[in-house]
């Protein structure tokens, strides 16, 4: 029987009746790593009798057996087990090593290249510009926005009730100078305007007598002025008075007071028609047919449809350039059609945030409409021993390809001027080949073939 050390309850007493060999078990799993044990073996005198009496010398064999951290059996079974595992493993090891070499080498051996996987580049598939430097105009591209050249915000300055026109009140309708756009209801108006009309009349009418008597060089020329009245029509001048005692005696009876305030009835009574200051469109309405409106309430935007202005922003050293009356060329990427617009008006304020200054340019055209964005080019003048090439041929880095010695070779150069589809650039030498095809991969380097 084997039995671990640490179940023996008194090992003096076991030792008269067993003898006990020691051993160790080195390397097991579990929380200890070495156990010492004894190897029993049951003297022979009176062999039965002792063991009957000595039961209690040792733990119960259940948990001796059964539940001690280690049983020294089952432990050699699991230690064989795993050597066993231990060789296999080292076996498929060594055997998978020569394949694994193998493997290996053929990853490092490159493939041969066929003619199918390098870029072959023919010379006729090149397009070449041969480069001569000179003496190159350079123009500065310039960017701006369509803004009407009239633009009038239109505010009702009467109350009343929005009647229905020739033509409806809407965003979009065209309007020539003077045109009718919006009428207001003003006959309640009209009628207290004629009341004090005829109360003015009767002003006149009570001081003619007077008049006759004492100013009779003046009589006929008021007695005309009542005569020719007509009710609905405006009020025509009063006479001129011939003396300071008529004009004295005039003032004395209200004429002038209430003449003055009636002509200016008449003048809010214009006020019920709106008319198209110039011609042009609605660009925003914000009233219909039927509405109310009162004094100082916004009823739509007016814009000219005729003459417009480019508004944009140059840089000051541009702007020193600029000169008023200055004619410049302008285009539209949704139109194929050139526009010459004149420099009309420089601002004096440069903006703090982008260091430009604002500039407005004239222009007259029935294709254009407010808001379209506009691109010019200005002439900002010469460069000598310079060339112009096409913007799509220049690198990111600011380089270029050319042909040489039929090796095709990455050139740097230095942008001068940007224009909208050329660059004035330096750099190149003369008789230098620029290739001008593109390529999506890199080509530098290739040597070219016929």
């Amino acid at each position: 029987m084997i039995i671990s050390k640490a179940s023996i309850k008194n090992i003096l007493k076991i030792e008269d009746n067993y003898h006990l060999k020691s051993i160790i078990y080195e390397n097991l799993k579990g929380k200890e790593n070495h156990v010492t044990a004894y190897i029993v073996k049951q003297k022979a005198i009176e062999a039965t009798a002792t063991s009957k009496r000595n039961t209690n010398l040792f733990f119960e064999t259940k948990i001796t057996n059964n539940q001690h951290l280690f049983n020294v059996k089952n432990t050699m079974k699991s230690i064989r087990k795993v050597a066993t595992l231990a060789v296999i493993i080292g076996l498929l090891v060594s055997c998978g090593e020569e394949p694994n070499e193998g493997s290996k080498e053929e990853q490092k051996t490159p493939a041969p290249k066929t003619e199918s996987s390098v870029q072959v580049i023919r010379k006729s598939d090149l397009k070449l510009q041969s480069i001569t430097n000179g003496t190159v105009t350079s123009y500065v591209q310039i960017t701006g926005r369509v803004i009407p050249k009239n633009t009038t915000q239109l505010v009702a300055e009467v109350q009343g009730r929005i009647l229905s026109s020739a033509k409806p009140f809407k965003a979009g309708t065209s309007y020539t100078k003077g045109q009718t756009m919006l009428r207001i209801d003003s006959r309640e108006f009209v009628l207290g305007l004629e009341s004090q009309k005829n109360a003015f009349l009767n002003i006149l009418t009570s001081m003619m007598p007077d008049l006759k008597a004492d100013y009779p060089d003046n009589y006929q020329n008021w007695l005309n002025y009542v005569s020719n009245y007509e009710t609905g029509g405006a009020l025509p001048a009063l006479p001129k008075t011939t003396s300071d005692p008529e004009k004295y005696f005039v003032t004395s009876r209200q004429v002038y007071t209430t003449f003055y305030n009636i002509k200016a009835q008449e003048e809010r009574l214009s006020k019920f028609t709106l008319s198209a200051p110039y011609s042009g469109s609605l660009s925003v309405a914000l009233v219909d047919d039927g509405g109310l409106v009162s004094p100082g309430q916004p009823v739509g935007t007016f814009i000219s449809n005729t003459e417009y202005e480019i508004e944009s922003a140059v840089s000051i050293p541009l702007a020193t350039k600029l000169k008023l009356g200055q004619k410049i060329n302008f285009k539209s990427n949704g139109l194929d059609k050139a526009f010459t617009a004149t420099v009309s008006r420089i601002n004096d304020i440069v903006d703090p945030n982008t260091q430009n200054i604002p500039v407005f340019l004239s222009v007259r055209d029935a294709d254009l409409r407010s808001g379209m964005y506009l691109e010019g080019q200005v002439n900002s003048g010469s460069v000598e021993n310079a060339v112009a090439i096409p913007i799509e041929v220049v690198d990111r880095d600011n380089t270029v390809h050319i042909l040489k010695d039929g090796i095709i070779r990455k050139v740097p150069i230095t942008i001068v001027s940007t224009g909208n589809e050329m660059l004035t650039i330096r750099g190149l030498e003369n008789n230098d080949q620029l290739i001008l095809t593109t390529f999506e991969n890199p080509i530098s380097g290739l040597k070219i073939t016929n």
